[in-house]
């Protein structure tokens, strides 16, 4: 009489890779095995991180998972095997390291608008558990994790601070706000801080979009979601300067002065806020100056045409907005020719019953309607003449004795 039990012989585990290579200290990361050779024995069937073990789940002969444990050993790789009897392990040189949980300490901005691409910066420590190792980086499973708005991918730029771009918020109704984490190996993440999303205010129209570089030109905004208690500001090439609210698609802002002639960028946004509404192209030009005017005088009835030299006269402007000024009182549209000449009309002088006589006026001229030059030159008005009699009323054809 004898008794026998079964024994099995199977063909040595083979394991060509692991990912990811790595995990925090606390352990629990989800490995993912490939080989070959894998059979499920039971509680027999085990994963090994150097000295510790823990159970390795079937999924077929060429693939398998488990669970890091916990490690007191940190930045030095640890071998890592398969084994189906607790015994005998796969001898391929395999390696798990493990690192110090990173620590998310601060957002900067903690907040961007709802269409994403905003840069953010995540600060803390542990960021660069491998920076002293030449043969494992984790660059490419390091992400920021935004909560149910899925991962974009960060970059380390030192062990206390990351970056990466926020991502459209495209639920409808949006969401909030959600927790962003960091993680450094495409799976175990920080803890989470809030993360808020807004809708900027849009900007669609601008006018006028041209003003001198002595400032004070009155711009009218049009756009969306203007809020009067958010603060809007005008920005003109970096220049700041308080918008007034005159509705919720409607604001206006005086035109700072600018410190040369040519093409800027004009934005709105909440002060406090860091994204902007969008971008218009604004033009600063130089104020016109006027040399001489010719003639100088003309009578009381108008219409004299006067032939302006200066500088800064814009070509090109549009009909109705280059002027003539006389006197801080009567305006006249003014024919731009080139940028140092120009064409107007004086206006007819109306005094009512004032006495006649010669009167002196300032004259000025403006590129947009709004800005004037410096009236450094004066038009004399004068009655026109009124022949009452000649004498002699006649004479020979010939030249006079």
């Amino acid at each position: 009489m004898y008794s026998s039990l079964p024994y099995r012989y199977y063909d040595p585990v083979f394991v060509s890779h692991i990912r990811p290579r790595y995990g925090p200290k606390d352990g629990g990361t989800t490995v993912y095995v490939w080989g070959d050779n894998f059979l499920d024995l039971g509680d027999d069937f085990r994963c090994n991180f150097g000295t510790r073990s823990t159970k390795a789940y079937y999924v077929n002969k060429g693939y398998i998972w488990c669970y890091s444990p916990p490690s007191d050993v940190v930045q030095k790789a640890m071998p890592f095997s398969v084994s189906l009897n607790r015994q005998q392990n796969s001898q391929q040189d395999v390696e798990f390291w493990y690192y110090n949980d990173p620590n998310l300490q601060k957002l900067v901005p903690d907040f961007a608008p709802l269409g994403g691409g905003a840069t953010i910066t995540l600060r803390g420590n542990n960021f660069l558990p491998f920076d002293l190792q030449n043969d494992i980086n984790n660059a490419n499973d390091t992400y920021c994790l935004f909560g149910a708005l899925g991962k974009k991918p960060a970059k380390v730029v030192s062990s206390t601070e990351a970056r990466c771009l926020s991502p459209p918020n495209n639920f409808n109704p949006p969401l909030v706000s959600v927790l962003v984490n960091l993680t450094l190996n495409d799976q175990q993440g920080t803890q989470g801080l809030e993360f808020i999303f807004f809708n900027p205010p849009g900007l669609s129209e601008v006018t006028p979009l041209r003003g001198p570089v002595t400032g004070g030109t009155d711009v009218q905004i049009y756009g969306t979601k203007f809020n009067h208690a958010r603060d809007p500001v005008c920005i003109f090439g970096g220049i700041t300067v308080t918008a007034k609210f005159m509705g919720p698609t409607h604001l206006s802002c005086i035109a700072p002065p600018f410190y040369k002639a040519g093409e800027t960028t004009l934005t709105i946004k909440y002060r406090k806020d860091r994204f902007h509404a969008g971008i218009k192209i604004f033009t600063y030009y130089e104020v016109p100056t006027v040399d001489s005017i010719d003639p100088i005088c003309g009578p009381m009835r108008g219409y004299t045409q006067i032939y302006v030299t200066g500088t800064n006269f814009l070509e090109n402007n549009g009909f109705g907005k280059a002027m003539c000024k006389f006197n801080e009182t009567y305006f006249t549209n003014a024919t731009v020719v080139d940028v140092n000449t120009l064409w107007c009309d004086s206006p007819q002088l109306d005094l009512g019953d004032s006495d006649s006589g010669d009167y002196f006026y300032n004259f000025s001229v403006s590129a947009d309607g709004e800005s004037f030059s410096i009236p450094n030159v004066t038009f004399l008005y004068y009655d026109d003449p009124d022949i009452k009699s000649i004498q002699p009323p006649n004479g020979p054809m010939n030249e006079a004795n």
